[in-house]
C-alpha cells in the first residue's frame, strides 16, 4: 500500500521474485541485511514525500517513482490484472 492505495497483490513468492509496482521494488531493496559482510548501502527514494491528506494528482507515487512520466501526474493507474493472480496499480508495471 502507498498512501492509502493498494499497489500490489501477487503471492509472496511472485512478489519477492519479481516485483512489479516501483514502490514494491524499494520496499524489497530497503530491507536492511543482517550479516556484515554483505551488507551494501540501503536504497533511498528521491522525490518529495506527499502528504496523505493532499496527494499529488494522478499517481500518488509518481513524485518519488524512477518511471514516472507526464501520464502518471495526470492519471491515476487502475487496479488491474497484469498476469494471472497478479494485480498491480501502475501505468508501467515490471
Amino acid at each position: 500500500m502507498y498512501l492509502g492505495r493498494l499497489v500490489e497483490l501477487a503471492s509472496e513468492e511472485a512478489l519477492f521474485e519479481r516485483p512489479l509496482h516501483p514502490y514494491t521494488v524499494a520496499l524489497i531493496a530497503a530491507v536492511p541485511e543482517p550479516d556484515p559482510a554483505t551488507r551494501g548501502r540501503l536504497a533511498v527514494l528521491p522525490g518529495e514525500i506527499p502528504s496523505p491528506l493532499s496527494p499529488p494528482p494522478g499517481c500518488p507515487f509518481n513524485t518519488r517513482c524512477p518511471k514516472a512520466e507526464a501520464r502518471c501526474r495526470a492519471e491515476l493507474p487502475e487496479f488491474r490484472e497484469v498476469e494471472a493472480g497478479r494485480w498491480v496499480r501502475c501505468h508501467f508495471p515490471g
